[in-house]
């Protein structure tokens, strides 16, 4: 990465021999995590918990959507069954 960068132009700053990543300095969420696992357990057991509430969220959407699909099909055969 660091060749890529030097190639097109960029200066390194004074002090510095090479570029980790460039892509994390403007998103949130890797340094939200990042920030997170500083606090150790309390830090690991909150980013759990923001994880797994919008997975059980979506799953119960899904399900939702899916039993009212099952009855709107079975509410068609129905009807085509009484014609």
């Amino acid at each position: 990465m660091t060749s890529t960068a030097v190639s097109t132009g960029f200066s390194l700053p004074n002090g510095a021999s090479s570029i980790s990543s460039v892509d994390y300095a403007g998103a949130m969420l890797p340094w939200a995590m990042i920030q997170g696992f500083k606090f150790k357990v309390v830090g690991v057991v909150v980013l759990t918990v923001i994880t797994l509430l919008p997975a059980l969220w979506n799953r119960r959407k899904i399900l939702q959507e899916a039993r009212e699909l099952a009855q709107a099909q079975q509410a068609e055969t129905n009807v085509e069954n009484a014609s």
